[in-house]
């Protein structure tokens, strides 16, 4: 059967990535407090040279459905450089979104229930490190509505999006417990009404701006030297305005 994809081309344009995004496979993340399956979408891309007309991008599935599904920085690395092997590239690329599960207790009924962190991870076979993204719900109430208000203050739900430079996925968690810590409190999925009495308490007595936020979290990454890159967005869907209040910075 004729191979269409192996035909020269004389257009002499380099192709940085190729390759498919957006496949659905399960996978197995390793833990604190053991392993976690979740489903992620997965994408894969390779460097094509300006000769080559095109890529077998079935061989990409191929590759991936002989993969153990277990998500670590070695067996990232292993991967890629079979892709890399195999298409006959230059370079190999990965792309995980998934989410990452915590199961958290109220704070005084000690109810149980999972919470769920929307993740990524960004890897080449260039690099030894992945770029790994992690986005964490926080509650913030305003300093300035506390203030300058009779009864209460605003509050609202925000996301905390930090990106790292690392090689070890115990990283998840680590990063979701320094940015719970800062905000004015965190999420629970299950709060009776004990615990929604001492969470908004708490909130109030530990009011924060955007700003607040984003320097805390900075803090409390900057404590760890693995932490050494990192970039971070905090967003808060304002509950008294049309527009949401937002910081982007990172380390320098």
């Amino acid at each position: 059967m004729k191979d269409v994809q192996i035909e020269m081309d004389d257009r002499g344009v380099y192709l940085q990535k190729v390759g498919i995004k957006e496949l659905v496979r399960p996978i197995i993340l390793k833990g604190r407090d053991g392993e976690m399956h979740s489903v992620a979408k997965i994408g894969f891309n390779v460097s094509l040279e300006k000769e080559k007309r095109a890529i077998h991008m079935s061989r990409l599935i191929e590759i991936l459905d002989h993969w153990d599904t277990v998500i670590s920085y070695e067996s990232i690395q292993s991967i890629l450089n079979e892709i890399k092997i195999r298409m006959e590239s230059n370079q190999a690329n990965l792309l995980l979104s998934f989410m990452y599960f915590l199961s958290k207790t109220s704070p005084v009924s000690n109810k149980t229930s999972l919470l769920h962190y929307q993740c990524k991870i960004d890897a080449s076979d260039k690099d030894d490190f992945v770029y790994l993204t992690v986005e964490v719900p926080i509650t913030s109430v305003c300093p300035c509505s506390k203030s300058i208000s009779d009864y209460g203050a605003h509050n609202q739900r925000g996301v905390v999006t930090v990106t790292v430079r690392t090689n070890d996925m115990s990283s998840i968690e680590d990063i979701i417990h320094r940015v719970e810590a800062v905000g004015s409190m965190e999420l629970y999925s299950l709060l009776k009404r004990v615990d929604e009495k001492y969470v908004t308490e708490v909130a109030y007595d530990n009011p924060k701006f955007v700003e607040d936020i984003a320097r805390d979290v900075a803090i409390q990454l900057q404590k760890d030297q693995k932490y050494q890159w990192y970039q971070m967005e905090v967003e808060n869907y304002e509950s008294i305005h049309n527009h949401n209040a937002y910081v982007c910075t990172g380390s320098e």
